[in-house]
């Protein structure tokens, strides 16, 4: 008789030897991707890949729920903008932008009509004398898009006093994020990221001073905005 744990060895002998001659796989190509290592984590090339084909995103035709919606716009190319900032920018009741000129061409990139619409510029000059005429559209139940010049809107940016007020006067607000020019230079620029402290634009030489000594005791990255300067 045959000792059970020879009994054991042979019939792991057994199993192995039917998995190297592929009769516990479903396909040889399945044998061949094991033999080769492909699946085990070695450093055997991947499998090609087959060329990209061009792929056509459809832009829906559905009108967004009432209430403010923050639109994040490109920071340097059209195509950094996401497919919901599409739908909300072609079915939202009312367009408001910091930049008219700016939200009119990004429009007409991504082929968005206006249909009618009137695209309402709100921006550091003009918040006081735009902003009633925003909240009367939130009051009758409209939905407002808001879209910066470029990037997420309320860093840095005047749509923060409208989106307080809407927020204080109960209508709902909606965020479609997408670019923020913050983030993109804190995730390529190589410094620890689990904690940073947002300080936005640089103020004068004076002004800065104060708040320089008080940031050299803050232990954690600093994210300033600089607009580009001419050389």
């Amino acid at each position: 008789m045959i000792p059970y744990w020879q009994c054991w060895r042979l019939n792991v002998g057994r199993l192995l030897a039917y998995w190297a001659d592929g009769n516990l796989c479903q396909n040889s190509e399945r044998v061949s991707h094991a033999r080769s290592g492909r699946w085990f984590g070695s450093s055997s090339r991947l499998p090609q890949a087959q060329p990209a084909d061009t792929l056509a995103a459809r832009i829906l035709g559905v009108k967004p729920e009432a209430g403010l919606h923050l639109i994040a716009t490109p920071i340097g190319t059209a195509r950094d903008i996401t497919l919901r900032a599409l739908d909300t920018l072609n079915g939202a009741d009312v367009l408001a932008a910091e930049d008219t000129r700016t939200l009119r061409h990004l429009m007409e990139i991504h082929g968005i009509p206006l249909r009618g619409r009137r695209v309402v510029a709100y921006h550091d000059h003009n918040a006081e004398r735009a902003r009633p005429a925003l909240m009367r559209a939130l009051a009758e139940g409209q939905s407002v898009a808001y879209a910066s010049d470029a990037g997420t809107p309320l860093v840095a940016d005047p749509g923060y006093r409208l989106a307080r007020d809407a927020a204080e006067a109960g209508y709902r607000i909606h965020s479609a994020p997408g670019p923020s020019a913050l983030l993109a230079g804190l995730t390529v620029s190589g410094l620890p990221s689990d904690r940073f402290m947002f300080v936005g634009f640089p103020r004068g030489q004076r002004r800065q001073a104060p708040l320089d000594r008080e940031l050299g005791r803050c232990r954690s990255d600093r994210g300033f905005v600089r607009k580009p300067q001419a050389r």
